[in-house]
C-alpha cells in the first residue's frame, strides 16, 4: 500500500471516530487539554504563541486562545492563502471580533483588523492533526499547509499537537515533506515532555 493510501485510510478512520465523539466528551476533554497545555513551561514562558482555531470535533481551542490572551501573550492564528498553498500568522486581540469564516470553513483573522506576526518572534505553535504517534509524527488533513508552515520556523520554536487520546496511533505515516511536533497534549498526558 502506498504512503498516500495509508494516509487516506487512517485519516478517514480517525475523522469518522472523532465525528462520533459525544459533544460533552469533546467539551470536557478539550478543557483538560487546554489546562495541560497552559501548564507547559514553554507555554508559560512564551510571549508569542500561535494557535489554530478549531472546527467541528477537533480539540476545542477557543478557551485556550482566550486564556493566552488573558495572560498577556501575543497570540497569532493562521490565515490560509489558497492561491499559494501557504499559511501566514496574524496577531489577534479579540477572538470574537478579529475572525471571520475563511478557507476550508475555518475561522481566520480579518486582515484589516489584524497585523502580520513575524515568524521569528513565535516561541510556541499549537498544531492541529488528525492523528499523532508517540514520536510526535503527525497526520494532518491532507492539504500540507501546516507542514509547509512548520518547515519555515526555527527549530527553537516549541511545536505542540493537541489531540484526544483516541487520535494517538501506533505509527502516523510520514513522507519527506511532513513535519511532526515536539509535544502532544491529550486529556490524559503530555507525550514527549522533557
Amino acid at each position: 500500500m502506498s504512503l498516500s493510501e495509508q494516509k487516506s485510510l487512517l485519516r478517514e478512520r480517525l475523522q469518522r471516530l472523532r465525528k462520533g465523539l459525544a459533544p460533552e466528551d469533546v467539551r470536557r476533554w478539550s478543557e483538560a487539554i487546554c489546562e495541560r497545555a497552559l501548564a507547559l513551561s514553554p507555554v508559560r514562558d512564551a510571549g508569542w504563541v500561535m494557535c489554530y482555531v478549531s472546527v467541528g470535533n477537533e480539540v476545542g481551542t477557543r478557551g485556550l486562545i482566550r486564556a493566552l490572551l488573558e495572560r498577556g501573550k501575543r497570540v497569532a492564528v493562521p490565515l490560509v492563502h489558497r492561491e499559494t498553498g501557504e499559511l501566514s500568522a496574524r496577531l489577534i486581540t479579540d477572538l470574537d471580533k478579529d475572525l471571520q469564516p475563511g478557507a476550508l470553513s475555518i475561522p481566520e483573522p480579518i486582515v484589516e483588523r489584524t497585523e502580520e506576526c513575524p515568524l521569528d518572534r513565535l516561541e510556541v505553535v499549537f498544531v492541529p492533526g488528525v492523528a499523532f504517534d508517540e514520536r510526535g509524527n503527525r497526520l494532518g488533513r491532507g492539504g500540507g499547509y501546516f507542514d509547509r508552515f512548520l518547515a519555515r520556523l526555527s527549530p527553537a520554536v516549541c511545536t505542540v499537537g493537541l489531540a484526544f487520546e483516541c487520535q494517538i496511533v501506533e505509527e502516523a505515516p510520514m513522507g519527506p515533506r511532513d513535519r511532526g511536533v515536539q509535544l502532544v497534549v491529550t486529556e490524559k498526558r503530555v507525550i514527549g515532555a522533557r
